[in-house]
């Protein structure tokens, strides 16, 4: 898939964009995908790292995407979460 999927194809799943204050710089994607054949409830957990080392990061934005599918999909409790550990372990490494 690419970007926000305007490709138009079947995906089921969340869209991170990760937007820079270097608005020259094109935004990144990440996606974290569910199994779109399965009827219940799924988990899905994935990281969001900034591929644009060094730059400040203005935005993520998460969307949730139910494309080119039948039926309808729901989407429960939704949530972004800061880590700490990636910083830490650079420092450790650094030092």
């Amino acid at each position: 898939m690419k970007g926000d999927n305007s490709e138009g194809k079947r995906f089921f799943g969340l869209i991170a964009k990760v937007s820079y204050t270097d608005t020259s710089l094109a935004p990144d994607y990440h996606y974290v995908t569910f199994d779109c054949n399965y009827t219940g409830w799924q988990y899905a957990s994935g990281s969001v790292v900034p591929k644009q080392r060094g730059k400040t990061v203005s935005t993520i934005t998460i969307t949730t995407a139910y494309d080119y599918n039948i039926n309808v999909g729901h989407f429960d409790d939704i949530s972004l979460v800061r880590s700490l550990l990636r910083p830490i372990l650079m420092m450790r490494k650094a030092t």
